[in-house]
């Protein structure tokens, strides 16, 4: 079973196969379906040049391209994961 970490209060969720639209985090009520809670979000913007642009980065979102940071890769987007997972996909769109 998959698991998320909440990006507000820290809290390792549990979700069955992926984070629905609607849910949020049991601890804080934070919606987990958003973009601070994404491994494509650097702190201040997205990083997937895809994406629509979102008003509200803590608020639910419906973005096809969501991907929720997994608890046990939180520690590594703290270091910077996010933005090198970014960097590999783009280096292989370029390489099309």
């Amino acid at each position: 079973m998959p698991r998320v970490l909440c990006q507000n209060c820290k809290t390792t969720i549990e979700v069955v196969e992926r984070v629905g639209f609607n849910e949020t985090c049991p601890s804080c009520g934070a919606w987990l379906h958003s973009c601070v809670h994404c491994r494509f979000w650097s702190g201040s913007q997205c990083l997937e040049p895809s994406a629509e642009k979102v008003s509200d980065p803590e608020n639910k979102n419906f973005c096809d391209w969501y991907c929720g940071i997994e608890a046990d890769s939180a520690g590594e987007k703290a270091r910077g994961g996010g933005k090198n997972a970014a960097e590999e996909m783009w280096k292989k769109l370029i390489k099309r």
